[in-house]
């Protein structure tokens, strides 16, 4: 739970920090930081679910493949709103 914490923190900080237009025109920077704090709550109820799995179920086989999975899902979110959300909005 606290690398998944600490990565969308920063990396909220860090893109956060450096949306602020001239215009302080704040719209892109409260959804960056709303897609933070649903990165940070999402990594926080994957890791609950699987030691869930794991401590009452006994699969550690299904636990495995699902923490798999999730990863995956969580990798390609956050991708998709720290990175591109940012390259999308950038005016070239």
């Amino acid at each position: 739970m606290i690398p998944a914490a600490l990565f969308g923190t920063v990396s909220n900080i860090m893109i956060g920090a450096n949306l602020l237009p001239d215009a302080l025109d704040i719209g892109l920077l409260e959804y960056v930081n709303f897609w933070g704090i649903l990165t940070i709550l999402m990594g926080a109820l994957i890791v609950i679910n699987i030691n869930r799995i794991r401590t009452s179920r006994k699969d550690f086989v299904f636990a495995t493949l699902y923490g798999r999975i999730m990863f995956f899902t969580m990798v390609f979110f956050v991708v998709t709103g720290h990175v591109l959300l940012p390259i999308a909005a950038y005016m070239f």
